[in-house]
């Protein structure tokens, strides 16, 4: 039987005759193996950690990254809208407690929002909006004419 033969083999052999075989292969046939291994690869590292060690990966990702990871599915949003993880980049970005509580304080976000991710946003709003040259130029009123 072949398929015993091939498990004889060493690894360096058996994936040469894979290559081997793939180059042997029709186009239909190679399309048919990528759907059968394609799935093999397809899970979701973060869903498959513990919550801890899934925040901590996630703490890697810059905060843009960690905007967009969390467009990923529902877990991500959840890990992604983590308080301590926002926090730790508003440390990272020297963004004050005092700030995220004056933040707390005056817009009141959703309890689904972490309140270190608001600060965090308020702040680089704030600075995209000075490097840009603020809002634009200020408008003085002329006073009544009496």
């Amino acid at each position: 039987d072949w398929l015993q033969t091939f498990q004889m083999w060493s690894g360096p052999e058996r994936l040469l005759a894979l290559d081997e075989l793939i180059d042997r292969c029709e186009t239909s046939q190679v399309k048919h193996v990528m759907q059968v291994i394609e799935p093999q690869f397809q899970r979701d590292f973060i869903f498959l950690l513990p919550k801890e060690l899934a925040l901590y990966v996630l703490t890697f990702l810059a905060p843009r990254d960690l905007l967009q990871a969390a467009q990923t599915c529902r877990y991500w949003r959840i890990l992604a809208e983590d308080n301590l993880l926002w926090r730790e980049k508003c440390r990272e970005e020297g963004i004050s407690e005092f700030a995220s509580y004056r933040r707390r304080e005056s817009v009141r976000p959703s309890p689904a929002v972490s309140p270190w991710k608001s600060a965090y946003i308020r702040q680089h709003r704030i600075e995209t909006n000075w490097r840009k040259g603020g809002t634009g130029d200020p408008m003085v009123k002329e006073p009544p004419q009496i």
